[in-house]
């Protein structure tokens, strides 16, 4: 294996290390989540995680190691990314395949539990055989949302009917423990 491989592997390894499944809780259509001391609505809510998720992207895109590390909340004690000098090309370009576009998914839902908070979205949209279901988490720090290395994927068999699969999609949510907020 050489150099490149092995810190591509490295790269990896450690981004699975800091995004570690973990659980989720739920917003529901006209209900207002309670974020610290402030209601806001599922469409205000989404639209904050949102924002605070294309940033990240956007700091990732222009290695940008101060405000990533700012936006970003280690799935496990310690911090959120490697020390600035061991970050390399290859290192940000990870970044960038693990977190996905937004623009590349469908929203399905946002969900709240006490300081947590949870985007589902479809993933992987061009795929004919599976629906693909992601869930970033973010964590409210200091009245800040970060995004969290806490993150869970799940695909089912996709069906011809679209009723029939966001019924399945929700279901999958609702029954998947890994999609529970802590």
């Amino acid at each position: 294996m050489n150099k490149t491989n092995l810190a591509i592997v490295l790269i990896f390894v450690f981004l699975a290390f800091i995004l570690v499944p973990n659980c989720l809780g739920v917003v529901k259509k006209g209900v207002k989540a309670k974020m610290s001391t402030t209601a806001v609505s599922e469409k205000e809510l989404r639209e904050k995680l949102e924002g605070v998720y294309n940033q990240f992207l956007k700091a990732a895109k222009n290695k940008d190691y101060e405000m990533v590390s700012n936006l970003l909340e280690s799935a496990k004690p310690g911090p959120p990314l490697p020390p600035k000098e061991m970050m390399t090309g290859d290192t940000w370009e990870s970044i960038g395949l693990v977190f996905e576009d937004l623009s590349k998914t469908r929203f399905i839902a946002v969900k709240m539990s006490g300081d947590w908070a949870g985007y589902y979205m479809e993933a992987y949209l061009d795929d004919p055989n599976y629906v693909t279901i992601d869930v970033i988490k973010f964590h409210l720090v200091n009245k800040k949302w970060k995004v969290s290395g806490k993150r869970y994927d799940s695909s089912i068999e996709r069906k011809s009917s679209n009723e029939e699969n966001r019924k399945r999609i929700l279901k999958a949510i609702d029954t998947d423990p890994n999609f529970k907020l802590p």
